[in-house]
């Protein structure tokens, strides 16, 4: 298992407020190039699905797609996580990959 960290980083313009991932540098909404960084850690999952027929070398796997707030992530996750619940997101130190935990409400 790789190291994590918890949450993903999002990238807040500091003229109209929009919270963008990945990180970029410019405002996709009104053009500024002044941000700050800011960690998002809870979102809702809105959509689900597994991988059936990963290709070679890699195992079936489970991804949702996850809101938070007005950023939206694909993420992978073990476990069975419905429409509907909430989780907690989790980043790979060594590589790209977002993992969602369900959370108790």
């Amino acid at each position: 298992m790789h190291p994590t960290l918890e949450g993903i980083e999002v990238t807040v313009c500091t003229k109209c407020k929009r919270k963008q991932f990945p990180a970029r540098k410019v405002c996709q909404a009104c053009g500024s190039r002044e941000f700050i960084l800011e960690r998002a850690y809870l979102g809702t999952v809105i959509a689900r699905t597994t991988v059936e027929a990963p290709p070679s070398g890699f195992s079936k796997h489970r991804l949702v797609y996850v809101k938070i707030g007005d950023v939206y992530v694909i993420a992978s996750t073990n476990g069975d996580l419905p429409v509907g619940s909430k989780v907690k997101l989790f980043t790979s130190t060594e590589r790209p990959v977002i993992r969602a935990v369900a959370v108790d409400d």
